[in-house]
């Protein structure tokens, strides 16, 4: 649905990301069926809670089916079962790691982050935060939606510490990343506050 759509007639959404439940694809099966980056497939999956305490599992058509394979992590909404994205696990420090970072207006930004000492100020500073990592790990998973916004170099050149092998089990290896073809350098001249992806 385009935007100009949607504003005509706005509606509350049914299911957001803090809604999503984890499941485990435990087989793909694509139909032949392809429209650019999507393959359809017909999927098999297992909601990890379930995993080791029942059989239940859910047969489920999808465009998921060239980024899904056994084994993968993806989240869906419930009861009805549907495919919304993959899931990479990602430790919590892995958004400090990040070497990009995007400039906001100075104004936004400390709005979102005023002085309030008030259990609902600090409630919505943390979902403004939650929500602000669910949009940097979607810009890391769409291409194309990072060609319509500027990231910069983070200017950390910070040598990374190695994994351990704890690290290496809880981390995806296939978790997108951003290359440093695809960020600019630093402009100083803007008046833009820096907001650098820690966290």
């Amino acid at each position: 649905m385009s935007a100009p759509v949607y504003w005509r007639s706005p509606f509350p959404s049914l299911v957001d990301a803090t809604q999503l439940v984890e499941f485990i694809v435990l087989d793909v099966e694509p139909t032949g069926d392809v429209r650019g980056k999507h393959v359809l497939a017909d999927i098999t999956v297992s909601r990890a809670s379930d995993l080791g305490v029942n059989d239940n599992s859910f047969y489920v058509r999808s465009h998921l089916g060239g980024i899904l394979h056994p084994g993968d992590s993806y989240t869906a909404n419930t009861p009805e079962v549907v495919l919304v994205k993959k899931h990479y696990a990602r430790k919590s420090r892995a958004s400090k790691n990040r070497k990009w970072k995007l400039k906001r207006m100075a104004k936004e930004h400390n709005d979102i982050v005023a002085n309030d000492d008030s259990r609902q100020a600090r409630q919505e500073q943390e979902r403004a935060e939650r929500d602000y990592e669910l949009f940097l790990q979607e810009l890391e998973e769409d291409e194309e939606l990072r060609q319509t916004i500027n990231l910069y170099k983070s200017g950390d050149s910070q040598p990374q510490k190695p994994k351990d092998e704890d690290d290496m089990d809880d981390e995806d290896e296939d978790a997108p990343e951003i290359g440093i073809d695809e960020l600019l350098d630093e402009l100083d001249d803007l008046a833009l506050e820096d907001h650098p992806m820690d966290g």
